[in-house]
């Protein structure tokens, strides 16, 4: 077999052999077995660099890092080309050698690159470079290349917030200052589904917003968990578009939680799809949750949550919480703007400072859902730029904790683990399903 048709059939093998996540072993084997054959035919260098191009990328794809390493080498050595620094990025980011990572990815990207100038976009904004990531993120925009689900535009609206340029054609958009009352926001139109008196007194009301499955499968276990560790805790669960069996299910979860200071709340809008629901639930609920301590003739703090937590001891005191801050989150330093304050805790009390950071949060998130334009991190988005305008106590890891540790004060779980029953999170939410 020559060159030519051993490059054909290796590259078609390739192609058939790439299932995105499931990937065909024997068939990637197969091709790569020809692009070796190709590289030993070869006698020209770019043709020979192609042929280890193609052999690192099956590597690659194979998630054999080390094997792949030599093979890129020799492509960018005898083929200094784009895709060849872009592929050897790869590598260095699979290695973890940020540094070489950036150099490569420099490289295909002065190179013309456009996956490796959306890449480096989003590389500097989590890395909190706003210069770089604008410089790469125009670009990207300009190319019209995007990686994953939009983040590309998350980093262009980093970028252009952090340095103070406008963001009216960005995902995020909203700028200014929020009105003053709450007559721009849509109106809560909620009923009372059950409200019980605690037997204790209570400084704290934990807020959350579900739907009615949620309310189900996790506000129940999280009301049963607060009976349990910390019954001085006031609760209010917001329910949007309550099913049938949603009232008895109240009535039983206040039956069985008994002393709790319980309010269930619910309201119907028209949610065409799952991603809409949960939009609703994580977003729509801090426009709820302002509206609610609005109407608080005690003014109580408020500790938002999502619904998918456990209480495992006593909350601490919301002075404890907040100390001289009238506003508290769980911050992740580390993590990207849009992902970096936490709307899995956030703590409020009802003061001008507190309940003016709640009105931004609110008025943010309603500017964008209110023109069909909310997403993904718009919540935690809001908060970040909330966040520059008043002064915020950041939170203790215990607040939201996906480890069940002799600290951990509100126990979580993230992303799939919340469907698996493994998990301590998920056997102690089952334990207390069963003791309905």
């Amino acid at each position: 077999m020559d060159y030519i048709e051993a490059v054909k059939r290796g590259f078609g093998l390739l192609q058939a052999a790439n299932g995105g996540d499931n990937v065909d072993a024997a068939l990637l084997d197969e091709a790569r077995a020809l692009f070796v054959n190709a590289q030993q035919r070869a006698t020209a260098p770019a043709h020979k660099g192609f042929a280890c191009f193609y052999v690192a990328v099956s590597l690659l794809m194979a998630k054999d890092v080390s094997k792949a390493l030599p093979y890129a080498d020799s492509a960018v050595a005898l083929l200094p080309q784009a895709t060849c620094f872009y592929v050897r990025a790869h590598i260095a980011l699979s290695m973890r050698k940020w540094a070489a990572a950036y150099t490569w990815l420099s490289r295909a990207a002065d190179a013309g690159h456009a996956h490796a100038i959306a890449m480096l976009a989003v590389l500097y904004a989590l890395e909190d470079m706003p210069d770089k990531a604008l410089q790469y993120a125009e670009a990207a925009k300009r190319l019209g290349v995007e990686l994953g689900t939009g983040f590309v535009e998350l980093s262009l609206w980093y970028a252009r917030a952090e340095s103070g340029l406008p963001v009216d054609d960005c995902v995020f958009f909203a700028s200014g200052e929020p009105p003053q009352d709450a007559a721009s926001l849509p109106p809560n139109q909620s009923i009372e589904l059950f409200q019980t008196t605690g037997a204790q007194q209570t400084d704290t009301v934990l807020f959350t917003m579900v739907d009615a499955g949620y309310f189900e499968q996790y506000a129940i276990p999280l009301v049963k968990s607060i009976a349990e560790h910390d019954p001085s805790v006031a609760v209010h669960i917001h329910i949007v578009n309550p099913a049938a069996t949603t009232v008895a299910l109240a009535a039983q979860a206040t039956a069985a939680s008994p002393g709790l200071a319980l309010r269930i709340t619910a309201e119907t809008a028209h949610l065409p799809t799952t991603n809409a629901v949960a939009m609703c639930c994580s977003c729509v609920r801090f426009i709820r949750l302002l509206q609610f301590m609005e109407a608080d003739a005690a003014r109580l703090p408020y500790l938002v949550i999502d619904a998918d937590s456990l209480l495992r001891r006593p909350l601490p005191k919301m002075q404890d919480l907040l100390g001289q801050s009238d506003v508290g989150v769980r911050i992740f330093e580390h993590e990207p703007a849009w992902q970096r304050y936490c709307a899995a805790s956030v703590a409020v009390r009802h003061t001008d400072s507190g309940m003016s950071f709640l009105r931004y949060v609110a008025w943010y998130i309603w500017t964008h859902l209110a023109i069909d334009r909310g997403r993904w991190f718009l919540d935690q988005v809001a908060l970040f730029q909330a966040a520059k305008r008043t002064k915020i106590n950041p939170l203790p890891k215990a607040m939201c904790d996906i480890e069940d540790t002799p600290d951990t004060i509100l126990l979580t779980a993230a992303g799939l683990e919340k469907l698996d029953p493994a998990t301590r999170f998920n056997q102690l939410r089952l334990a207390y399903l069963q003791q309905l």
